[in-house]
């Protein structure tokens, strides 16, 4: 599974005929941007931490807390993802711990007691890489040695899969019905969940050429692409016809349309469409593609909106697409020499942000004005209420309308992982084996970890420096 932060927001850049550079180049487990976190120990992102309006200018007070030490698996935090209600959090130990018993724990966001399962228990003195849910929850998927491992969510073994060299290569169907997998050495399979028979489809390159592949399945669950990490070829897999179909070679940004009935694709050349996934010919075109002329190298930067009705392309200038209506408009007709490296829409579709030549714009789609920039930043994401950046050693909630900073959290290190909940309303991050969570709306946060009791038997998330029930609610409430 290709573990994203902000998945279906985020855009990545391109340049025709070389290397695509993912927008989740690793953000810890989510992948994307290099990040930190805050130490605080107050729902006012107290320590190391500032929360302000624009003009404010308020100060750290508290001091971190000391992590607890990497050996102990019964406490560590390394990776953690939300489930698709935003109600539970899967937590693990990651790469930091190896052992007998590699701990992963179910977490029912807000209660002290939690479910531990052994999720790797056939991977004896292997580090975790990655422990995922499934799409609708009922299973958990853990990718440890050259083994994935399935179980069900209350912790009963499901299916091992050997898969050598797979890197996390795997995602299963919406519907869950089946898991698409792929190794280094090109090898695509897709396990029959109900049967748990694992079959080679087709080979995705040279067997000698190693890569990594990512998967996007599409809403109907009879087909996904095959994207690379080290090329911008794109490919189609017919679940029920067995083929492997290339994308024309153009094409270095593509998605599922919402519908899943069609391919969203975007070439270097301009080209901006609807494909057929069947037979990968051009259904819709709603923007031509130019001649390239010789020696260019053109450049985009792409992202779908979360309801997938929107697709935003950066290159020289920057253009909104509306899928349903098939129509182009331009929102900046003319972008700086730099091209931007990374593009986001936010969850309403309305405001639009790019990494630029070591900047951030943020630009209001409704107000035809030059876009603000957050000067010496890097993109992260969006949040329900404005556009998350990293300035410095700071993460900075940029308002909608102002392109002013709301708050600000200090970040003393890189965190080990970091996600979005579904509604965007929450961001969770590990550092130094413990998670926070911080409120978008207001960057008040709650800093946890883990607690063994019962002389280790059983282990509890517990608030660091909380003690009033409300303030922790206040932070972890999920959206209706």
């Amino acid at each position: 599974m290709r573990p994203r932060l902000n998945a279906a927001i985020f855009g990545v850049l391109f340049a025709c005929g070389g290397a695509q550079t993912t927008s989740d180049a690793t953000p810890p487990d989510t992948t994307a941007t290099s990040t930190a976190t805050a130490t605080a120990t107050s729902t006012q992102t107290g320590a190391d931490a500032s929360t302000s309006s624009p003009d404010a200018t308020s100060k750290p007070t508290s001091t971190a807390a000391v992590p607890p030490p990497p050996g102990d698996r019964n406490r560590f935090i390394g990776g953690m993802q939300w489930d698709g209600s935003g109600k539970r959090m899967v937590l693990y130990c990651k790469d930091e711990c190896k052992g007998p018993r590699l701990n992963v724990h179910l977490w029912d966001v807000g209660a002290e007691a939690i479910t531990s399962v052994d999720v790797i228990p056939d991977t004896k003195g292997q580090a975790v890489r990655l422990v995922s849910w499934s799409p609708r929850g009922n299973y958990l998927f853990g990718s440890a040695g050259d083994k994935l491992v399935v179980t069900t969510v209350d912790g009963k073994p499901f299916t091992v899969i050997d898969a050598p060299a797979v890197y996390d290569q795997f995602e299963p169907s919406p519907d869950e019905s089946r898991l698409a997998w792929a190794n280094a050495q090109g090898e695509l399979h897709l396990v029959d969940m109900k049967t748990k028979a694992d079959t080679k489809e087709a080979q995705l390159h040279a067997a000698d050429a190693a890569d990594s592949h990512f998967f996007e399945w599409s809403s109907q669950n009879d087909w996904f692409l095959v994207g690379s990490l080290n090329s911008t070829q794109w490919s189609v897999f017919d679940v029920k016809a067995k083929k492997l179909k290339a994308l024309p070679a153009n094409i270095v940004f593509a998605r599922p349309s919402a519908t899943g009935d069609a391919i969203v694709a975007a070439g270097a050349d301009g080209f901006v469409g609807l494909l057929d996934p069947k037979t990968t010919n051009v259904r819709a075109t709603i923007r031509k593609g130019r001649t390239v002329k010789a020696g260019e190298t053109p450049q985009i930067a792409a992202a779908l909106s979360v309801d997938g009705k929107k697709l935003v392309v950066a290159s020289t200038d920057l253009v909104v697409f509306d899928l349903e209506a098939k129509s182009a408009n331009t929102i900046v007709g003319k972008l700086e020499a730099t091209f931007p490296a990374i593009a986001a829409i936010s969850p309403l579709g309305t405001e639009i942000a790019l990494e630029s030549g070591g900047d951030v714009l943020v630009v209001d789609t409704k107000v035809a004005t030059a876009p603000p920039r957050v000067a010496a930043s890097k993109l992260v994401g969006y949040g329900a209420d404005g556009t998350l950046v990293l300035k410095g050693d700071k993460l900075v909630l940029m308002g909608f309308r102002k392109g002013e900073a709301a708050w600000s959290v200090k970040l003393p290190e890189d965190p080990a992982s970091m996600a979005f909940d579904p509604s965007h309303d929450r961001l969770a991050f590990t550092v130094a084996g413990r998670l926070r969570i911080v409120r978008i709306a207001s960057g008040k946060s709650v800093l946890f970890e883990l607690v063994s009791k019962d002389k280790g038997k059983t282990t509890q998330v517990m608030p660091i420096g909380i003690t009033k029930k409300e303030d922790v609610d206040a932070v972890l409430r999920s959206s209706p």
